[in-house]
């Protein structure tokens, strides 16, 4: 199913992307450069697209606190309560 781009939109995208750490309100939906397929490659539209918790941590600037077992299971450190 092909579909008509508005004039002026053909090599443009709408994304969302992060330029800063913090909560949801750091999210900004841009319209952004569509890549190009090279040789070889494909280029698919994409309908849904979801985040996984791994993402919207690093969003919020914890990437200390994710590591990755030998079992390759991503997993996450509680922070030790602070000293009383």
């Amino acid at each position: 199913m092909q579909t008509k781009s508005a004039p002026g939109t053909a090599h443009v995208m709408k994304a969302v992307r992060v330029h800063a750490y913090g909560g949801p309100e750091v999210l900004k939906c841009e319209d952004a450069p569509r890549p190009l397929a090279g040789p070889g490659q494909l280029l698919i539209r994409v309908h849904a697209a979801g985040v996984n918790p791994v993402d919207w941590k690093l969003r919020e600037g914890h990437p200390k606190e994710w590591r990755s077992s030998s079992r390759r299971c991503c997993r996450w450190r509680k922070r030790a309560a602070p000293a009383r």
